[in-house]
């Protein structure tokens, strides 16, 4: 066999959602889905709306991109538009963790050794950051 063999299963879908772009992992075990031009919704393990992390944080986007999660369950959003990537932690107020040097940031990851990985579309190249975050 070259692959394993991928068996379908009935899983629940997330419908209701405008513009759905990226995909990434979320809080708890769930998912983090950026609209296009809108928001990023939160969905739990079993697929059920947690809200938006606008509604939730008093945030607005401009054009919210690629999403992901850190170690800590942190949420992390690039946005396309406002050329930034911000973190949404746990508890507190969101933080704008990069401006300068992005032009139109469409994916982020984090990756081991505390880095955060962007895709600037406006440079064509991935961007490689210490993600480095303050301690109380």
């Amino acid at each position: 066999k070259l692959a394993p063999t991928w068996e379908p299963r009935a899983l629940p879908s997330v419908l209701g959602l405008e513009g759905p772009c990226w995909v990434g992992p979320g809080p708890e075990g769930g998912l983090a889905v950026s609209e296009e031009f809108r928001d990023v919704q939160l969905f739990g393990s079993a697929c059920q709306p947690l809200g938006s992390l606008g509604t939730l944080t008093g945030h607005s986007f401009g054009r919210p991109a690629g999403v992901c999660s850190d170690s800590e369950g942190n949420i992390i959003v690039a946005d396309e538009q406002r050329h930034q990537v911000i973190l949404f932690p746990r508890g507190g107020p969101p933080i704008c963790l990069l401006t300068e040097g992005l032009k139109r940031p469409l994916g982020v990851t984090c990756v081991p050794q505390g880095r955060l990985v962007v895709a600037d579309a406006g440079d064509n190249c991935i961007k490689v950051y210490q993600y480095l975050r303050e301690l109380d």
